[in-house]
């Protein structure tokens, strides 16, 4: 009997509804099976892959049908219907509440770290620092504020004096 036959005869007519927006599912399922299992398959000669792969379909779908038939929750299903009316079937997305105790606690130790670096730093290059990465001045700007001749003075001075400092204080 081929495989629509079987199929056919486990399916009831209550459920041929169910079965036609189920097919793409009921392949996507069974070609992952396979691929899962794939060193499980026994070469027996011409045509027995594809036997293989429609027992794998036929056990898919039947499993399906005997699910359908127990009114058992199906999540894709009610997945769907209750994302459409709104509701989040899960509760609220994880990600959207932020970062996690140990994060924030990383985060603060983070932080710390990195104020303790810049109060042993000289004044000079703290304050370079902090007009460039913290407050995003330009280099013309922290020229102008902190009295250097020209903006690749000041950018100078940041990347040979500054942040090897800061990185030296920061990591000892």
């Amino acid at each position: 009997m081929c495989l629509a036959g079987k199929l056919h005869s486990y399916a009831h007519t209550k459920l041929g509804a169910r079965l036609v927006p189920e097919i793409p599912d009921l392949l996507q399922s069974t070609m992952l099976k396979a691929s899962r299992h794939l060193e499980d398959f026994d070469y027996r000669g011409p045509g027995s892959l594809l036997a293989w792969l429609r027992q794998i379909a036929l056990n898919e779908f039947k499993n399906r049908v005997e699910y359908w038939l127990a009114d058992r929750r199906d999540v894709n299903r009610d997945g769907v219907h209750l994302l459409a009316s709104g509701t989040n079937p899960v509760g609220p997305d994880p990600r959207a509440q932020g970062p996690g105790p140990r994060t924030t606690a990383e985060i603060d130790e983070q932080r710390r770290q990195v104020g303790a670096a810049l109060e042993s730093l000289d004044e000079i290059h703290r304050d370079l620092l902090l007009f460039r990465f913290f407050a995003g001045a330009s280099w013309a700007e922290i020229a102008q504020q902190l009295g250097y001749p020209s903006p690749d003075a000041a950018r100078m001075a940041c990347t040979r004096h500054a942040l090897p400092a800061f990185a030296l204080a920061l990591h000892p």
